[in-house]
């Protein structure tokens, strides 16, 4: 058998990654705040300051469900609301130093965990985990999906 006989197919990809996503967010301790409020840290800190309307869109919630999320978020100073330079009646919702913080604390604790997890793993399956970050990496940078081809 060839080496491509014996690669995972498509749906085994698939399926992989559903089950480290599912393990991800089993195994995320937040800290002191909601899983909603860290994955709204998380991508304001990523894409930079968003409008209610596309944090609510990219985070999956209902624009009421995100404006209560921002809300408690600003209220105890892990995010802020800034006015839109690009439209003077908008208002961007962005990360404090605060904030910040308290996603590198959940940060550290993250990778503590799965460098745990990756010691329970031969060396073998962690060689070919290292080697797969880049192909991650593109994976889920839009920008990269087409170049290899």
């Amino acid at each position: 058998m060839s080496p491509a006989e014996n690669a995972p197919s498509t749906t085994d990809v698939a399926h992989a990654l559903e089950a480290v996503v599912t393990w991800l967010r089993d195994s995320r301790e937040p800290v002191g705040i909601s899983k909603s409020s860290l994955s709204t840290l998380a991508r304001l800190d990523v894409v930079g300051p968003l409008r209610i309307t596309d944090l609510a869109e990219r985070e999956g919630l209902t624009q009421p469900g995100m404006t209560t999320l921002v809300n408690r978020l600003v209220q105890t100073g892990l995010a802020e609301r800034r006015a839109d330079p690009g439209d003077g009646r908008a208002v961007l919702v962005a990360l404090t130093s605060d904030g910040l913080a308290r996603l590198t604390e959940y940060r550290v604790s993250r990778t503590e965990l799965i460098s745990a997890r990756l010691e329970q793993l031969g060396p073998e399956s962690r060689s070919a985990l290292a080697k797969a970050v880049p192909a991650l990496h593109r994976f889920v940078d839009d920008s990269h999906v087409t170049e290899e081809k």
